[in-house]
């Protein structure tokens, strides 16, 4: 190599881990000046001319040969910062995915029009004073303020206005648009609209692209955003806040299937930036991390917790009645229940098993339009038939929120009942009495506050097969508590002992950690890791032989795989320590790479190719 040459090595966004490294190319003195970090380049690949990100520019080289020079340089502007890199290199080597899948995931599509036009600000964000870094996880009080917006809207709020004013950005991640809207109404009047960016799927991708550009600058502003927006560049001295970080929602569904939460942790070791937790309740996730030390907690400052009866009967008993009566000469109540449509699930007429889709095996129910239809994938199935015994008759199981609406109709005969459904954006109603039927997390905003709140299908709730099913439904039933008045009443029909003291003494915190030590004694998760891989039997079982074999995983099993969209799929489970989840990603990964060149795996439906095995860690829908 001639003195003082230039090496640059390069990052391509690609999910296949065979290009899963950093690639060496000499820059030509033409292009010396115009190539830094994060630049985006065309390189040649073999026969294929390809972008690639640039993360190392220096005289160091690593290969022996001759190399190809850049041929480029595609972005005015370095698009990727030397921290995201960090966080995306961290990812993947958790997760077992190759960094240029976290990069595609993490930077939008660079749109030239855009990029030409823009032009970067000057930092203000230069000088500021040094502060210790905090990491807590807080409790919020489950309570509508005086606006009917729940108390942590205005928590929030309040925590990133604060940091505004002392010259530091924000990024908050919500796990739904509804939060969204409320966040941004209650800020619009309390910072400049220029200081406040929204981070959402319905920006266009050049829309997204801008921000990006704009969020480079590192200037201080109060990002927020659903879970994609946990990957925007901010300021080393920011602070991240995640509300409610248990929602399946903060979960990605596409590799590399981490939680928002796990991205913000690894975010914080890169970056330093503040981290705060704040839910009405918590995971135990949340509650390990509290007990090692890595997070301080926040209890509620007052110690108010919403009163709530709590009710053994099915339904509507007297308690409920009554409830719902009383509540209704003060405003409008709320009533949640446990899934949408005329019925939530079906059974076999003949035989009683439970029916499955035709397509993906996931459970039927019938929806408003009452039709049948899949509640995993959502196809109707026009030709549902028993897998057991072939029969076409079905007969309905417990009542949806249609089928509720409709009961309570009939209770109420004077009285108006809105069904709320997914599809309704309507996010505010009024204090008029009525009767709101809603399934979790859909709740519109009553303008003073719910006079009343009825939690009616706890026993489902917490009979759903998942470990996790007391968290989530106290997650649930406390985030609907947070929209009724202060002096409101509720009543919940159906809790269970394990988690009747969080409801009716605001005993959350002892629940959880009740919850984590059980985990403990069972070695199961969060107290230890899992992971799951799905494929061809033979890949599986060549996988499971080499993880064993290494002492490290002990063996859960390898059963026929009923979520797969490959036929004769089998699905591998194994658990393994904390300490020891590099060397099992490690060794995933090695296995993956032979795998890569010599297996064929295809969708049944689509005929489209797929990874030889599909890696998933920590995976909450396992057990």
């Amino acid at each position: 190599m001639p003195a003082g040459e230039l090496i640059a090595r390069v990052v391509f966004d690609s999910p296949l881990l065979t290009l899963d490294r950093e690639f060496e190319y000499s820059i030509p003195d033409t292009l010396v000046d115009s190539i830094e970090f994060g630049h985006l380049v065309k390189v040649q690949l073999g026969r294929s001319i390809r972008d690639a990100y640039v993360v190392y520019v220096g005289n160091e080289k690593k290969f022996s040969g001759e190399l190809s020079q850049v041929l480029s340089v595609t972005s005015r502007f370095p698009l990727l910062s030397k921290r995201i890199y960090e966080l995306a290199k961290l990812i993947a080597e958790r997760q077992c995915c190759a960094v240029g899948e976290v990069l595609k995931v993490a930077i939008p599509k660079r749109f030239s029009r855009i990029e030409n036009k823009f032009e970067p600000a000057a930092s203000t964000n230069i000088g500021l004073e040094e502060k210790p870094q905090t990491k807590v996880a807080e409790l919020v009080t489950a309570v509508a303020e005086i606006d009917g917006l729940p108390h942590f809207i205005h928590r929030i709020a309040e925590l990133a206005v604060t940091a505004l004013k002392d010259g530091r950005a924000s990024l908050v991640i919500f796990p739904d648009f509804r939060d969204l809207d409320r966040f941004e109404t209650l800020m619009k009047g309390r910072i400049e609209s220029s200081d406040l960016v929204r981070v959402d799927n319905e920006l266009t991708g050049s829309e997204r692209f801008a921000l990006h550009l704009r969020a480079l600058d590192n200037n201080p502003s109060v990002i927020f955003g659903t879970r994609s927006a946990i990957y925007v560049p901010m300021p080393k001295n920011a602070q991240v806040i995640i509300w409610d970080e248990s929602d399946q929602n903060h979960i990605d569904q596409q590799s590399p299937y981490l939680s928002t939460r796990d991205i913000a942790i690894m975010r914080n070791s890169v970056d330093g930036t503040n981290l705060i937790f704040l839910a009405h309740t918590r995971s135990t996730e949340i509650e390990r991390l509290i007990q090692i030390g890595y997070l301080s907690e926040i209890s509620p400052k007052n110690g108010w917790y919403p009163r709530v009866s709590l009710a053994e009967g099915p339904g509507l008993d007297s308690q409920t009645f009554r409830t719902i009566a009383d509540g209704l000469k003060l405003g409008p109540v709320l009533v949640q229940v446990a899934a949408p449509g005329t019925a939530r699930s079906l059974f076999c007429n003949i035989c009683s098993a439970r029916s499955a889709c035709l397509h993906c095996h996931g459970p039927l129910w019938i929806n408003r339009d009452s039709q049948i239809a899949c509640r995993w994938c959502g196809e109707i199935n026009l030709d549902a038939k028993c897998e057991k015994c072939g029969s076409r008759k079905f007969r309905q199981g417990a009542s949806g929120s249609t089928g509720w609406a409709r009961q309570l109709g009939k209770s109420f005969p004077n009285v108006q009942i809105r069904e709320i459904t997914s599809d309704i954006r309507a996010l505010t109603i009024n204090n008029k009495p009525q009767i709101v039927v809603s399934t979790a997390g859909i709740e519109p905003v009553a303008e003073d506050g719910y006079a009343s709140v009825v939690l009616l299908d706890c026993k489902a709730q917490l009979s759903i097969d998942n470990l996790r099913a007391p968290e989530l439904a106290l997650q649930s039933w406390l985030n609907a508590l947070a929209f009724m008045r202060s002096n409101g009443q509720a009543v919940a029909v159906g809790v269970s002992s394990e988690v009747a003291k969080a409801l009716s003494l605001g005993q959350v915190k002892e629940t959880i950690a009740q919850l984590y030590s059980e985990r403990i004694d069972l070695g199961l998760p969060p107290a230890k890791r899992i992971m799951t891989a799905t494929g061809l039997k033979s890949s599986v079982d060549g996988l499971a032989e080499i993880l064993v074999s290494e002492g490290k995983c002990e063996l859960l099993g390898i059963a026929t795989s009923t979520t797969s969209q490959v036929e004769k799929d089998y699905r591998l489970l194994v658990r393994f320590d904390y300490r020891d989840g590099a060397l099992v990603s490690s060794l995933v990964r090695q296995y993956l790479a032979k795998l890569d060149r010599t297996t064929v795996r295809t969708n049944s439906a689509t005929g489209r190719k797929l990874r030889p095995l599909t890696i998933k860690f920590d995976d909450p829908k396992v057990i």
